[in-house]
């Protein structure tokens, strides 16, 4: 087994429904949405919306806090059935040894006028129970918010995942390269 640090991409995702209710206060609302499954993990979007469009610049939903954050990020873990745990408190950027450990990796980060989304892919695929997404705000009173998606489910949908082309064999001579 091989980790995936991103989405595959010659695969086509099933959306799972579900998301959550925002976690808000007066000022900022926070949710999961855009839940996508593949042949290797899930990819998720943590989503944000800002009464003011100068709060954009104050938290950092991405892997990447912005140069005006002060360090405010969003906390997020994810805690698989069987007890492993993955964080965006560790190094994304280095992905554990073992395969089997859970990885948590932050892509793509973009802000608008008053919102913010940032997303996020998990690997390898849970088992069978309640896989747990929890995420905080805590520099804007956002304390911890959970999502629980069916690992069942997850597998279910990983199943009807169309991958676009077979895998490249690397066993094969490259004959490009033995005519020149």
């Amino acid at each position: 087994m091989q980790h995936r640090t991103s989405v595959p991409e010659d695969e086509i995702p099933v959306i799972l429904h579900g998301g959550c209710i925002p976690a808000r206060t007066d000022d900022v609302a926070l949710w999961i949405d855009n839940i996508h499954v593949f042949s290797t993990g899930i990819e998720f979007t943590i989503r944000a919306r800002y009464r003011s469009a100068a709060q954009v610049e104050v938290f950092g939903l991405g892997p990447d806090t912005h140069p005006h954050t002060n360090g405010a990020r969003l906390h997020l873990a994810v805690a698989y059935p069987d007890g492993r745990l993955a964080t965006n408190t560790v190094d994304f950027r280095s992905p554990p040894h073992d395969p089997n450990q859970p990885y948590l990796s932050s892509g793509s980060a973009i802000s608008g006028e008053a919102s913010a989304y940032a997303r996020h892919f998990l690997s390898p695929l849970p088992p069978p129970g309640p896989l747990t997404v929890a995420f905080a705000l805590p520099e804007a009173s956002i304390g911890e918010h959970r999502l629980i998606l069916d690992g069942s489910a997850i597998l279910e949908a990983a199943a009807g995942v169309v991958r676009l082309w077979p895998p490249e064999q690397t066993d094969t001579p490259n004959l490009a390269a033995t005519l020149c």
